[in-house]
């Protein structure tokens, strides 16, 4: 069942700054939004090394409670810290032209993408750093 857009606000709101800040990402201008998202996805994010801001985008629709939505703000959060490696692939890859390989395609780094993402949110659940705690909110 979908889950009411004022409380994806509302977590936002409370949360996406400080597991920005845990994360080492304060420096940057949070971009937060509550809206339907492409592809059946739960969430988006997005990342300007170069503007220094990220955008998290949350589908209320997606999502079925409280830490649904708590996961998927820490999830795209993460992806904020492989992202220096996204804008040297894409600007490699707009230097080199037709020379750029064809196996680096866009869905071979979303895996790469991804496959970080997910042992980096291993990692910090094993030493017991769920979004509510990394936060610091609900100590």
């Amino acid at each position: 069942m979908p889950v009411d857009a004022s409380l994806c606000h509302r977590l936002l709101d409370e949360y996406a700054p400080a597991i920005a800040r845990a994360l080492a990402l304060d420096d940057y201008d949070l971009q937060l939004r509550v809206e339907s998202v492409s592809e059946g996805r739960k969430a988006t994010g997005s990342m300007n090394d170069d503007y220094l801001w990220i955008r998290v985008v949350i589908d209320p629709n997606q999502h079925d409670d409280e830490e649904d939505v708590l996961d998927s703000i820490r999830h795209e959060l993460v992806h904020g810290l492989h992202e220096s490696w996204t804008t040297y692939s894409l600007t490699m890859q707009a230097a080199v032209g037709d020379a750029w390989p064809a196996g680096l395609d866009d869905q071979q780094y979303r895996l790469a993408a991804e496959r970080f993402t997910r042992r980096m949110e291993r990692l910090l659940d094993r030493h017991g750093l769920s979004p509510r705690t990394l936060s610091g909110l609900d100590a």
